[in-house]
Formats: C-alpha cells, structure tokens, sequence
C-alpha cells in the first residue's frame, strides 16, 4: 500500500499480499528518506525500478553478480558458479556410470596405470540411502602378470571403510604413507556388506589404459568412479568458481559463459572460489574472492587475483607479490568456528583503494580496508577502518560503489535473505567510512526469495547516474514459499537513482511504453476514467506521483 509517512517526503512502496499480481508485474521500488537526512545537498534520494528479467535460469545456481558498465554501455559480469573435479585425478567423477553391489559378484578390481607418483586411490560408493550401516574392504596391488598372481601378492596398502554414508568415497593409500611410483596397479574391493557398491563405467578415463574386474568377469574398456590420490589432502573437487559474461544490449541477451577463476590445488584457496568483486585500474582487473581452508565451508578469508583481460588469465597474490605457486589472503580471519571473511567489492577514488567486506563472527557485519591505488603490491598495504555497517541477521554481504552525482558511497544488501519477505535497503557514506541506513528498497515481490544482490558501476565501481543502472540478485523460492537450495536464478533489474536536496523530483518514463497508473491503496485503475486525486503513474518502468 501507498501511505505518506511522518517526517518523509516521497512514498514507500510496500504491497500487500491481496496486491502480489499487480505488484510483480509492477516491480517498482521506493526508497523512503527522512527529510533531515536530505538537508544535505547530493543525497542519494530515491532508488527506483523497472520491471527486469532472468539472465540465468535454474539449473543450479549463479549468485553473488559483480558488474561493470563500461562508457559504451557495454557489460561485464562476473557470478559464483558451481565448481567441478580437479581435472587431473580422476579414474572417473562424471555421472553416466550404473551402480552395482560388490557382494552380487564376490569382488571388484580396478585395473590401472598412472605416470606419475600418487598416494592411494578414492572410489565413490553408493549404499542404495542406506546411511551408516555398511561395510567393505579395499587394497592395493603392484601389478603382477594376471590378477590372480597380483591378488595372492602382498598389498601396498589396505583399508576397512565401516558405517559411511551413500556415495562416499572409500579409500587405500599406501602403508607407508610414501608416494607409490609411476606403473601398473590394480585396487581390489571385497568383503563387502550387502548394499555397498560402485558405479561402473563402460569407458575408461582416456588418462588411464584402466580395465574393471566384476569378479571372474573382465571388462576390458571400463573404470570405476573414482580418483587417483596425487596428493595427500585427498581434496579431488571444489565446491564454487567464478563465470564470466559479457553483454552489448544493456543485459538483454550475453556472451556464452566461462569459468574464469578456479581454485588453485594444494593451496590455501583449493577448496572454493566465490563471491566475486571485481574493479579495474592500473591496467588491471583485480577480483577479490572468498575462500577457506575449512572443510566445513567456515572460518573463510579474502583472497584477490589480478588479470590484464575480463576473464583471465588471472595471478593471485602470494603474500608478496601476483602468480607463481602460493596463495594467500589479503585479509585473513583469525577465529575459530564462525563463517569469517569475504564477499568484497572494490571502489578507488582520489587514487585509494576501498576494500569493503563482510565480517562475521556471529553478527554480519561490513568493514573497510584502505590502501594507494597506484601501488602494484597494494594487497600487503591495507590499513585497516573497522566496521561501517552493522546489519540485521539474515542480511547478505554489502556492495558498495559511488554516486559521483551525490557526492556520496552506496551501499545495498539484502535483508530476510532467501525467504518471501526478502528486500534490500540501501546505506550511504560521505567519507566511505560512516555509513547511514537510507531505508528499504521494498516491493519485490517478483522473484521472491532473493539474496546476494549486486549493483553495477563502472571499472572504478562508480556510478553515473545520466546511464543505465542496474541491480541484480539470486533468487529460489517455489510459488509454495519453500527455499529451492542451491537451485538459483540469477534476475537483472534497471535502476534509476535520483541525486536531490528535497526529495524525490521526477522520473520521465519512456514515451513508447505503456502508461499505466495505480491508486494510493496500490490498485491498478484506468487513467482515462480515474477519479481526481493522487496517483503514481508508470510508464516503461519509471514513475512519478501526479494529481489528477
């Protein structure tokens, strides 16, 4: 409903659940800002929006988006995507495999032959959901001749894997806990419980001249779904990476998506990358990232990579400089068990760069870290400022960039992430440092469920607001109201942001777009026959209060 508050002067949009239709095809946003907070010439005061679209369709998930809008109009965009095995370990991962039980056929081998030195070998076990309960036993041969003279050999390593979960990996290493060298192996899995089992595929990984024993019977052309261990923290996939895209019609239709940025194996960041932030500068797109040592996903830090191009290839800092085989955070959370650090964003102005990113210890909270833009090593120059926003629980990471028109830092978050009463609000700082909620950017009703928002700016993370702006989010909620996890779309909204000392002046719609208008009970009427008095007339996706 329309309803003039005490104390403001514009209008905030929130509809009711009776008005949801009207509201989602409508898609307009209000920011409502207290006449005291706008005595100051260049405030931020009002954020408004146009009906949007979907730029990524579930499937799985994009989130997290970090845009430039370049002065051509042009765009890049960067997302957290899902991430995949490490390309280098596998007998098999991919799926198109049939799941047979071990016991059915008395044993099954996998024959093999690696280049190189490794560990252990890690094959998935499906148990039909049966969680807890089953058993089975896998060694590891040299190989020898046939695989009876290999089987009556002693094994180079064994393993009694009880009670694990469906599709678990069951796994041998050495019994030295040496690396075995480069040659021909065979892994035997026997002694099984009813419903333990692996999956077998009718080709080989073209890495590997592999064969699969079912018992008696051999398969000639065939692996197992599983993993050469090459290194002894047996991590064999990750979990997030970022994509890349490009538009050239304002994000109407994009560019095939890449995978950009992945996690680097054995380093600090190898189990994910995500949350992308990125701005360019110096002749460099530098992306900050979350990422963790933690198994769990907790105890994060922020990581930044560099790249002379959009979608690299990209060199992460070392701690002392960009690229070779190390990677460390630029800032490391100390603490143990909570979700830590990470989702940046980059804004550089009068030649520093602002580092704004979530810090969570319980409360999610935004801080900021400073360093000369013009220093290539500028990661090991941080000075630290504290937190600048503290927000409600449940409320997503803040992207901050700059209004140059106001003079003034924008932040916006989402709050009530992931559920039916999700918006985001908006803050602004005058310094970069100090921040102050300007007020809820409330009415998305279509799509609902939304979190991980971000708002596009330019290579330096400013905003011209003479150009098209917009804000993007993720968003999975059915129409039951029931979270799709990790099942995401990704929605693309235009903005108008208007700059004014005493509210809200005007927002000129598109003269070859429909008009329509809705009353101060937030009802569609018809502007031809409409009663006078106050309404807020739309028109291809702008807005402005009129009298009739």
């Amino acid at each position: 409903m329309l309803q003039k508050k005490k104390k403001y002067l514009p209008y905030n949009f929130s509809g009711k659940r009776g008005n949801k239709v009207m509201l989602k095809r409508m898609c307009v946003l209000m920011v409502a800002v207290s006449a005291a907070a706008m005595a100051a010439v260049g405030q931020v005061a009002s954020i408004t929006a146009g009906g949007g679209w979907d730029i990524y369709k579930a499937g799985v998930y994009r989130y997290g988006p970090s845009f430039i809008t370049y002065g051509d109009g042009t765009i890049d965009a960067w997302f957290a995507a899902p991430g995949q095995d490490y390309e280098d370990c596998a007998l098999h991962l991919e799926s198109g495999s049939t799941p047979i039980q071990v016991a059915s056929k008395g044993y099954v081998a996998q024959y093999f032959e690696v280049d190189r030195p490794f560990f252990g070998v890690s094959v998935l076990s499906p148990t039909w959901s049966k969680n807890g309960t089953e058993s089975v036993h896998i060694s590891l041969y040299k190989w020898d001749k046939n695989i009876s003279t290999t089987k009556a050999g002693t094994p180079l390593g064994q393993a009694i894997c009880e009670k694990y979960n469906d599709n678990d990996p069951v796994t041998v290493k050495s019994a030295t806990g040496e690396q075995l060298p480069a040659g021909q192996y065979l892994a035997v899995l026997d002694q099984a419980s009813e419903f333990a089992g692996v999956y077998v595929f009718n080709e080989p990984n073209p890495a590997l001249n592999g064969s699969v024993y079912l018992g008696t019977i051999l398969k000639k052309k065939g692996s197992l779904r599983g993993q050469i261990i090459y290194d002894n923290n047996n991590i064999t996939a990750y979990w997030d990476q970022v994509s890349y895209q490009r538009s050239s019609d304002g994000g109407r239709t994009w560019t095939p998506e890449k995978m950009v940025l992945k996690p680097t194996r054995n380093t600090r960041d190898q189990y994910s990358i995500c949350d992308p932030g990125v701005a360019f500068w110096n002749g460099y797109y530098y992306a900050g990232y979350t990422s963790t040592e933690h198994s769990g996903g907790l105890e994060n830090h922020l990581y930044v990579a560099r790249s002379k191009n959009p979608d690299g290839p990209w060199e992460k800092w070392n701690g002392a400089g960009w690229g070779g085989t190390e990677v460390e955070p630029v800032v490391e959370f100390t603490q143990k068990g909570s979700w830590g650090i990470g989702e940046p964003s980059f804004v550089i102005k009068d030649n520093t760069v602002y580092l704004y990113y979530t810090y969570d210890a319980g409360l999610p909270t935004t801080r900021v870290a400073t360093a000369h833009a013009g220093n290539e090593n500028w990661p090991a120059m941080l000075e630290q400022h504290g937190t600048v926003i503290t927000k409600q629980g449940g409320s997503d990471h803040c992207d901050v960039k700059y209004v140059d028109a106001a003079k003034r830092f924008l932040a916006v978050n989402t709050v009530k992430r992931m559920t039916k009463d999700a918006y985001i609000e908006a803050w602004q700082s005058e310094d970069g440092i100090t921040f102050e909620r300007i007020g809820k950017i409330e009415g998305i009703l279509y799509p609902s469920g939304l979190h991980n928002c971000g708002i596009n700016g330019d290579e330096q993370g400013h905003i011209d607001i003479a150009k098209p702006q917009h804000i993007a989010f993720a968003y999975g909620i059915d129409d039951a109201g029931q979270s799709l996890w990790a099942c995401w779309s990704t929605y693309l909204q235009p903005i108008t942001i208007v700059c004014s000392a005493s509210g809200i002046e005007s927002v000129e719609a598109a003269s070859d777009s429909p008009l329509r208008m809705f009353n101060m009970q937030g009802m569609e009427v018809d502007p031809q026959t409409a009663s006078p008095g106050l309404y807020i007339r739309l028109q291809g996706g702008k807005t402005k209060k009129i009298a009739k």
